[in-house]
C-alpha cells in the first residue's frame, strides 16, 4: 500500500512541476518520478524492515482478551 501511495504522490508531484517547464512530454515525465518515488519507498521499507529483522524477539506471542 504504501509504494502505491508514492507512485500517486509522485505522479502528482512531478505532474505539478512539470507543468510550467514548457517541455510536451509532461505525462511521461510525471510517470517516471512516479517510478522513482516507487524506488526510493522499496528502499526505505526495506531498511525498515532490516531493522525490525535485527530486534531481538524470544518468538512469543501475547494474546489480549478485549472483552
Amino acid at each position: 500500500m504504501i509504494p502505491f501511495m508514492f507512485l500517486i504522490g509522485g505522479i502528482v508531484i512531478g505532474n505539478y512541476i512539470f507543468r510550467n517547464s514548457g517541455t510536451n512530454n509532461r505525462e511521461l515525465l510525471s510517470f517516471a518520478s512516479g517510478l522513482l518515488s516507487v524506488g526510493i519507498s522499496m528502499i526505505i521499507l526495506k531498511v525498515l524492515d532490516k531493522k525490525e529483522e535485527k530486534k531481538e524477539d524470544d518468538g512469543t506471542i501475547i494474546a489480549t482478551k478485549i472483552l
